[in-house]
């Protein structure tokens, strides 16, 4: 972190006074920002005003777009281990990390569009819908012909 000569005072410390100044502007902003989420956190689609005409939102496609990311991210991280190459072991634990990080993201996306977020940690996997299309989204049809 680099601090100006007018940020710091005697033994390299940082000014408290900045300090706290910073600290009121987070919380401030973590307040409106939490204002701002309820309406999606609870209603989901609805609060995004998509109207019925649309099929899928945006925070389905974002889910698409994160979801594909993360297994194209993975498929990068896959080289060096498939080919052996020897300078790719640096990387490939971050982008494993990555892909998960991503992963995450697609996951809150897509619960955030369907709402209450916080209630599908437990109700989707206490309530399996094998019948739902989000289950099978990414699955093989089977039909060969």
């Amino acid at each position: 972190m680099n601090a100006t000569a007018e940020n710091v005072g005697p033994g390299g410390t940082m000014n408290p006074g900045i300090a706290t100044i910073t600290l009121i502007v987070g919380v401030i902003g973590l307040i409106i920002g939490l204002a701002m989420a309820y309406p999606v956190l609870v209603e989901g689609g609805r609060a995004l005003s998509q109207g019925t005409n649309m099929m899928w939102g945006l925070p389905v496609a974002t889910y698409a777009f994160l979801a594909l990311g993360s297994f194209g991210i993975s498929m990068v991280a896959a080289v060096g281990g498939v080919f052996g190459l020897a300078g790719w072991d640096r990387i490939t634990p971050r982008l494993y990390m990555l892909a998960l990080a991503v992963s995450i993201g697609a996951i809150a996306a897509l619960s955030m569009e369907l709402g209450h977020p916080f209630r599908a940690i437990w109700a989707i996997p206490a309530n399996m819908q094998v019948r739902s299309p989000l289950l099978w989204m990414g699955m093989p049809s089977g039909d060969s012909t």
